[in-house]
C-alpha cells in the first residue's frame, strides 16, 4: 500500500484526501487535490501521493491541469516537483504535455523539466525535447532541443498505396 511507504518517512500528520486551494493577492491561483498526503513539519512539506491540481489565470477562470503519481509541495515557497506520470492539459485548447518529473515555482509562475517531455498540440503535431519551461496554463512552452516527431494533420502510419 502507498500509504505505507508515507508513513516509513516519518510522518507529522498523514491525512487520506486532501484538498487545498492557492491564492495570491487574493485570488484563487491553484487548487491541489491527493488522495494522501504526509505531512513533514521540520522540512515544510508535504509529500503527496494520487495529485491533480488546477491551475487558474489571474480572473480566476481554469487554465489547465496537473496529475500525477506523487508530488513534493514546500509550504513556505509553494514550489512543487512532480514525478511519475506526469500530465499537464491545458483546458482551454487541450494542449497537452508529458514528462517523468515537472517543478512549479510560484514565485516564476512557471512550469519545467530537464527530463524528456512530448508536447501535443490539439491539431495532432507532436514535439519531443530534452526538456521545456512553461506558463502554468501552457500559454507559452519552450522545448529544449525540439524535434517535431508527428506533423500536424498526418496519420501516425499511413497504409501503403493499393494497386
Amino acid at each position: 500500500m502507498a500509504e505505507a511507504a508515507l508513513v516509513g518517512l516519518g510522518c507529522d500528520q498523514l491525512m487520506i484526501g486532501l484538498e487545498h486551494y492557492l491564492a495570491s493577492g487574493g485570488v484563487r491561483r491553484a487548487r491541489v487535490v491527493a488522495d494522501t498526503a504526509c505531512f513533514l513539519d521540520e522540512r515544510a512539506t508535504v509529500q503527496l501521493l494520487r495529485v491533480r491540481v488546477t491551475f487558474y489565470e489571474l480572473q480566476g477562470e481554469e487554465s489547465s491541469t496537473l496529475t500525477s503519481d506523487s508530488a513534493s509541495y514546500d509550504w513556505m515557497s509553494g514550489d512543487m516537483q512532480a514525478r511519475g506520470n506526469v500530465l499537464v492539459v491545458d483546458s482551454r485548447t487541450d494542449r497537452r504535455v508529458r514528462t517523468s518529473m515537472l517543478r512549479y515555482e510560484r514565485a516564476r509562475e512557471e512550469i519545467w523539466s530537464d527530463q524528456p517531455a512530448t508536447m501535443t498540440e490539439p491539431d495532432g503535431m507532436v514535439v519531443e525535447g530534452a526538456g521545456f519551461r512553461a506558463s502554468p496554463g501552457l500559454d507559452w512552452v519552450e522545448m529544449e532541443s525540439a524535434r517535431l516527431t508527428k506533423p500536424p494533420g498526418r496519420a501516425s502510419s499511413a497504409a501503403p498505396p493499393s494497386s
